[in-house]
């Protein structure tokens, strides 16, 4: 696997578990920010997620090229 540019559903900038360049917490609001590059996407589930998210990445990410 290649580098992983970002990890838009980080549990922490300070130790996260996945080792990408950059970071999105659920403080970041990862709906409204970039996603570019090689991104890591392991969404969110329980209490911390929203319909938000999901409904992003079904309309917005799926609507566009995406590298596998």
């Amino acid at each position: 696997m290649s580098a992983i540019d970002l990890d838009p559903t980080s549990n922490s900038r300070e130790i996260p578990n996945v080792p990408a360049a950059k970071y999105y917490t659920v403080q970041d609001n990862e709906v409204v920010q970039p996603w570019v590059g090689r991104v890591y996407l392991y969404p969110r589930s329980g209490p911390v997620s929203s319909g938000g998210f999901q409904n992003y990445t079904r309309s917005g990410l799926l609507a566009g090229p995406l590298m596998r």
